[in-house]
């Protein structure tokens, strides 16, 4: 069972987001495999921080949960949450 943030997070809390699901894949899975390991450096791009940054500069920030806080979920699951936040930053960086 893993951590992870639901899909309706707030926005602000994406980058949060982000890094709770970046430590749940460092921690539970051998990211020296080629594919762990390209999904874990793509997580880790600065374009992919870019398209998760929803917050508007001046905005209240949000009070983000800390990832250990997060519902404990399947490994489908928890996948099936991160397609969900990379979906969000991807449909951010196609309407740019």
């Amino acid at each position: 069972m893993l951590s992870a943030p639901p899909e309706n997070i707030e926005d602000c809390c994406c980058l949060s987001a982000l890094s709770c699901f970046r430590a749940n894949l460092n921690l539970h899975f051998n990211i020296t495999e080629k594919k762990q390991k390209k999904l874990y450096k793509s997580l880790n791009s600065s374009i992919t921080e870019r398209g998760l940054n929803f917050c508007n500069p001046g905005s209240d920030t949000a009070t983000c949960q800390d990832c250990d806080l997060h519902p404990k979920v399947n490994v489908q699951e928890f996948f099936q949450s991160l397609e969900s936040l990379i979906q969000r930053a991807i449909t951010k960086l196609t309407m740019k």
